[in-house]
């Protein structure tokens, strides 16, 4: 089993775990660096088809908490890949799905959680790196506390630019 942290500007929130002949119960101390007891994390295993834009949420992204552990397990031979992604502004930033590293710091310049037109907090924001020309897809969840709330929501961005801005709800 190996585990890495990943993310943008620095941050390492985002961590992905890698399985293969081995079963473990991970639960938030086992990732550095360990999150702080009021920050959120939220796992989904890589590529089983339950993280697509317009499926329930509540059916792929699970929290974990002391008490709800990451299951990480592979049979010998295969290799399972597992996201841990934190809780931002009420969402959580699956990133580029189909992508090994779904929020690499190559692509994600910064996120951070952003403030509604009215001005109310709630929404995350995600600076994007890219080419002019080029289109990227990122997935989105909805948190409210420990539930997972919604549909996974699909955002595409076109670039005009270097960098672009993507900000949900």
């Amino acid at each position: 089993m190996m585990q890495t942290h990943y993310g943008p500007g620095g941050r390492a929130d985002w961590h992905v775990v890698a399985v293969s002949g081995a079963s473990a119960m991970l639960s938030p101390a086992d990732f550095l660096p360990v999150p702080s007891s009021s920050e959120l994390l939220l796992w989904y295993k890589w590529n089983d088809g339950a993280c697509r834009a317009g499926q329930a949420a509540r059916a792929c992204l699970r929290a974990l908490t002391p008490v709800s552990a990451l299951p990480a397990t592979a049979p010998e031979g295969a290799i399972e890949l597992f996201h841990v992604a934190p809780a931002i502004g009420g969402w959580v930033l699956l990133g580029e799905a189909s992508k090994i590293i779904p929020v690499a710091a190559s692509r994600f310049v910064e996120v951070s959680a952003s403030d509604d037109s009215g001005g109310k907090s709630g929404g995350i924001r995600a600076v994007v790196r890219g080419s002019p020309g080029e289109l990227m897809v990122m997935l989105f969840a909805q948190v409210d506390g420990l539930r997972v709330t919604g549909e996974i929501m699909s955002k595409t961005v076109t670039f005009s630019e270097r960098t672009a801005t993507v900000s949900v709800p």
